[in-house]
């Protein structure tokens, strides 16, 4: 992987600057290379001790990352009925780990003949019914659906698969660090959303989102969540939780009744919107919102940004979902999922994470090209990995 800077900083710097360039800004360049390449150095140490230490996958040939491949293989590995559509890598390692019958559909007779060939090569024999995209072959039902054909036909794709997805299945779209892909996640969830289970944003790190369909409707039964479970997933015992709530008179009341420990209120501002009397050193690790939809998009906003990463927001805005999605939207990538009626109840479940900005692993992995399907597959290479992992099951 290149660094920022190819040629020594002082004579970029010249050449930008023609010869006043400032000494400061000389040594602050100078710096700022050095840092960038002890990360990259660090970067480099940890693919290295990732590729020994984790599960060895099979060499595969197109352009999915090492984390997409690894989200494909472990959902293929538990699934009895797999629909693809657009073929080339992802084909290779579903196909790979899966025992399950599997559609592969694609728009391109060329892109289906050359996974085809790509398959033959990595020694996979395993049957893959491969289709022309006529229509959605909606003649079985599927426990996992993946999305990753021609852009303009992703969303019509998934939405005319949902149906044929069996709850309790997944649905998954490639690409979602690319906004318009993510976008593509939240408009499916929004037409579905009191038959979405849950939202996985860039599952592991991966390009990777999921969609759960719900395994059994949703019931009378319990009608606000378990907050003791939560908390418990999202801080330290020896450190007390920062719950913050919005609510109707007694409100407050009740959470604190239910979690034993000291809640604190928001108040609304025409100009900002924010926790009152808690800790200015701390962010929030739960915040509570009920009936959201009173609350405009950027009041919302404001109240996420008091919240940490690895924390809740729960809000009640079923059941249109409306400002749970609008909320992703705005922060998509800092949301890690999205569970609507969590726990059975009349709220939606947010989870923050710091934000993963796109990163291109086939660089950052120095794959070949033909590994990204760019150029004719080296079959010597190939041979020798799959010795190789043959050799390690041993």
């Amino acid at each position: 992987m290149r660094t920022m800077f190819s040629r020594p900083v002082k004579k970029r710097c010249q050449e930008l600057f023609l010869d006043r360039t400032s000494p400061d800004l000389v040594n602050r360049l100078e710096k700022q290379q050095k840092e960038i390449a002890d990360l990259e150095k660090k970067l480099r140490g940890y693919l290295k001790r990732r590729r020994t230490s984790e599960t060895k996958l099979i060499p595969y040939i197109g352009d999915i990352s090492r984390e997409d491949a690894i989200v494909l293989s472990q959902f293929a590995a538990t699934s009895a009925q797999i629909l693809e559509f657009g073929v080339g890598a992802s084909t290779q390692v579903l196909r790979a780990y899966s025992t399950g019958k599997m559609i592969s559909v694609d728009t391109s007779l060329e892109w289906i003949e050359r996974t085809k060939s790509n398959l033959a090569l990595l020694g996979i024999t395993s049957t893959v019914d491969f289709r022309t995209l006529s229509s959605i072959p909606c003649d079985s039902h599927y426990d996992f659906v993946f999305v990753d054909g021609v852009d303009e036909l992703r969303l019509p794709f998934a939405i005319s698969s949902w149906s044929a997805l069996v709850p309790g299945g997944h649905l998954m779209f490639h690409d979602t660090r690319r906004h318009r892909d993510f976008l593509y996640v939240t408009h499916l969830a929004s037409m579905c959303a009191g038959d979405v289970e849950s939202l996985t944003m860039n599952c592991n790190q991966s390009n990777i989102s999921i969609v759960k369909r719900r395994l059994r409707p949703i019931g009378s039964g319990r009608i606000f969540p378990d907050l003791e479970k939560l908390l418990a997933s999202t801080h330290t015992a020896d450190v007390a939780p920062i719950v913050a709530v919005w609510g109707p008179n007694g409100f407050a009341t009740r959470i604190r009744e239910q979690i034993g420990t000291p809640v604190f209120t928001i108040s609304k501002h025409s100009e900002n919107t924010q926790v009152e009397n808690a800790s200015p050193d701390r962010l929030c690790d739960l915040i509570i919102i009920d009936e959201s939809n009173e609350w405009t998009l950027f009041e919302l906003m404001d109240v996420w940004n008091q919240l940490r990463n690895g924390g809740y927001l729960l809000i009640r805005d079923l059941p249109t979902l409306r400002n749970t999605i609008q909320l992703a939207i705005r922060h998509w990538l800092e949301v890690d999922s999205v569970h609507p009626n969590w726990d059975q109840s009349d709220y939606s479940l947010l989870r923050k994470k710091a934000a993963e900005p796109y990163v291109n692993w086939n660089e950052v992995e120095e794959r070949k090209a033909w590994e990204t399907g760019h150029g004719e597959p080296d079959g010597d290479a190939i041979k020798s990995r799959l010795t190789g992992l043959r050799s390690d099951d041993q």
